[in-house]
């Protein structure tokens, strides 16, 4: 079974992000998090990111249409949101 370790990433993200995909985001936090937990690794294709309401956020989102600033996010395992979801 998998070992749920929880870990908590805050980052400032540089502005050039602020018009890059959400996935983004969640390739930074996978790849922090393995870097710290190499025993337990994670894939970002078994993950999604949430908002603080719940919303799952699409990868390919755009991270300033999506986000308000200090926006906190949950990276949740599950299938990623539908890409016909946010157009």
């Amino acid at each position: 079974g998998r070992v749920v370790v929880h870990q908590t990433l805050k980052i400032t993200l540089p502005k050039k992000w602020e018009d890059g995909p959400v996935s983004n985001l969640l390739a930074t936090f996978v790849k922090n998090y393995n870097e710290k937990h190499p025993e337990n690794e994670l894939s970002d294709a078994e993950l999604r990111i949430e908002n603080d309401m719940r919303e799952t956020l699409p990868p390919h989102a755009v991270v300033r249409e999506r986000l308000n600033d200090r926006a906190d996010l949950y990276v949740k395992f599950g299938a990623r949101a539908q890409e016909a979801i946010c157009r």
